[in-house]
């Protein structure tokens, strides 16, 4: 449903959905022409070896050639980058991708913007996934903007604060368009209004949440510069409770 309402980046994972998201997407992208869709999957072992055999068991679980974005997965700090330098994680990703396996060595991190930002300089990645939404925005501006410098693809995750915006419209009543009281909505043209940001990434556990994710976009022409300096300046005075 997805597929067919227009969204083409499935991020999927080993261990998501109990161990099962991986041969879930196979199954159902098979069903659609392979150039119609990216296709994103990770590996969060720091050793070569287990690198190697996580891309050809993900291959395999997703019935494709090539994965089109390896992740390097849940980097949490300069010394965690360190130690899948050293253990042979970050060239078992290129070996492979110089062998078709992989089209696209990325990572995906929660770590600080400006300690990720000193990563992405390092020029190994080609992309990156990180949490960044309307609450954080302040945290990880740093590691967005130095992405969108070097020219690298930045996908976001957790759009939706793990739900605190929609729990707190009050709050968040900034997001809405003028006579569009949808939070939700405006939280996710906060994040693709950002010239860096190439996509968002949004969790659906049904086809109604695909529908109202696609339908937020639909129509909608974008905000200047100015609206979204605006709101982030409201945005930046203090959600630290949160």
């Amino acid at each position: 449903h997805a597929h067919a309402r227009g969204i083409t980046y499935f991020d999927s994972a080993p261990g998501y959905c109990g161990d099962h998201s991986e041969a879930i997407f196979g199954q159902a992208l098979a069903q659609v022409p392979r150039a119609s869709y990216v296709l994103s999957t990770k590996c969060g072992a720091a050793d070569g070896e287990s690198v190697r055999s996580s891309i050809l068991r993900s291959c395999e679980r997703l019935g494709v050639d090539c994965i089109d974005c390896f992740h390097i997965w849940c980097l949490m700090s300069a010394e965690d980058f360190e130690n899948r330098l050293r253990g042979g994680a970050i060239a078992a990703a290129v070996r492979a991708r110089e062998e078709g396996l992989i089209r696209h060595l990325v990572c995906s991190s929660h770590m600080p913007g400006d300690e990720l930002a000193q990563v992405l300089e390092r020029g190994l990645f080609a992309g990156v996934t990180l949490g960044y939404n309307a609450i954080n925005a302040p945290f990880r501006e740093a590691a967005v903007r130095c992405a969108g410098r070097l020219g690298l693809g930045v996908v976001t995750m957790n759009p939706l604060g793990g739900g605190l915006i929609p729990q707190h419209p009050q709050r968040f009543a900034a997001l809405a368009e003028a006579g569009d009281g949808a939070v939700v909505a405006g939280a996710l043209r906060f994040l693709v209004s950002h010239p860096d940001v190439t996509c968002a990434l949004v969790g659906f556990s049904d086809c109604a949440q695909v529908d109202q994710a696609v339908e937020a976009l639909a129509g909608w022409t974008g905000w200047d510069a100015e609206r979204r300096a605006a709101l982030c300046a409201h945005l930046g005075e203090g959600f630290d409770d949160l």
